[in-house]
């Protein structure tokens, strides 16, 4: 997906505010495009829905659809309250607006939980230049109640829908899967209905003609490895994390504050991944690296939870004992992320690359 964040193996952060802005977009960014719309879950992942239980819309969900719906600037569509099983679990009214469909709740798809399995994202974008030149030649074009859809090599798994006023992008497990989301697709702030065709544009001059990718060979067993590693975590879990020091600031509790706000589900997103990880069969060569990785993945969230309390409880009010304490935990944390990062470089000594590189 578009706005998966770019993975790093190096230190990241120099500051305490683009520390604490790193984590919030690492959290909210996670797991739609590298996990849920990827299919990558497998069987062993996660017990049967039916178990589980699906999650409900929310009273803040419905709130937001209702301030979309009152939007008059563009023509905005979705697929409903509940669309093919799952419900409503997230609305962004930023732009582009965004609404996310899946079996799980947002904070267990914000962090990667093996409990979630499928995930449909409909993002709305305004017409811009180059929306279709940019994104190099289209491998599929069709039409869906009279409105041209296509895929591009950019974003193969996202299927472009341009309505006359909206390009709507839908993300799912497959191309099927998209196109039976684009004829679901209704009204939000206009009427519309999934049985009435979409008001369509011409945009067959921009598109030309479309050359289908190239058949690839099927993925060794190294190279499936390599994919489920990569899609099952993300390196920038390896950033190091420092700790605010509200004695410091003119409102300490609005600084603590913002700290568990950012920082809050870090914990839950490295078990997670360390959860994924530990269900995937590693091959002999480097098993141990990666039975190394799950357990650092652990301890970095074990220690991380201990500066949440801390910082939930007031230490910073003793300066002198939450001065060492902090100390004593930025210099654990330094550690996990120098270890991951280490982790990670021995893997690919051994010629396995686990981790997103920077753009992927």
């Amino acid at each position: 997906m578009r706005r998966i964040l770019p993975l790093r193996t190096n230190p990241l952060w120099r500051s305490h505010r683009n520390r604490l802005a790193l984590l919030a977009i690492l959290l909210i960014a996670a797991t739609i495009g590298a996990l849920a719309l990827a299919g990558v879950f497998s069987p062993n992942e996660a017990s049967s829905r039916a178990k589980q239980g699906m999650p409900v819309v929310s009273p803040k969900t419905l709130k937001a659809l209702e301030r979309l719906s009152r939007t008059k600037q563009t023509p905005l569509y979705y697929l409903g309250r509940h669309y093919n099983g799952l419900p409503l679990v997230g609305v962004n009214s930023s732009d582009p607006m965004t609404l996310i469909y899946a079996d799980c709740s947002a904070l267990e798809l914000n962090t990667f939980s093996p409990r979630c399995r499928r995930a449909v994202e409909v993002e709305l974008w305004r017409l811009i230049p180059g929306e279709i030149s940019t994104q190099g030649r289209c491998t599929f074009s069709g039409r869906v109640r009279n409105a041209t859809v296509a895929l591009f090599p950019s974003n193969p798994q996202t299927l472009r829908v341009f309505a006359r006023e909206t390009t709507v992008y839908i993300s799912a497990k497959s191309l099927h899967d998209n196109i039976a989301a684009a004829r679901a697709l209704q009204g939000l702030n206009v009427r519309l209905t999934p049985s009435e065709p979409l008001p369509s544009r011409d945009v067959s001059r921009q598109l030309g003609r479309c050359r289908p990718p190239k058949k690839q060979p099927p993925m060794t067993p190294k190279q499936r490895y390599e994919r489920q590693m990569q899609q099952s975590w993300t390196a920038a879990s390896a950033s190091e994390l420092s700790l605010p020091d509200p004695a410091y600031a003119a409102d300490s509790r609005a600084v603590a504050r913002s700290f568990v706000t950012n920082v809050g589900t870090f914990p839950l997103l490295l078990r997670n991944e360390a959860t994924r990880l530990s269900g995937i069969r590693p091959p002999a060569a480097v098993a141990g690296l990666q039975a190394k990785l799950v357990g650092e993945l652990r301890a970095y969230a074990d220690d991380v939870d201990v500066a949440l309390e801390i910082i939930r409880d007031g230490a910073w009010s003793d300066k002198p004992v939450y001065t060492s304490k902090r100390k004593e935990l930025e210099a654990r944390f330094s550690g996990h992320s120098k270890t991951i990062i280490a982790i990670v470089t021995s893997f690919e000594k051994r010629g396995y690359v686990i981790a997103r590189k920077s753009g992927d």
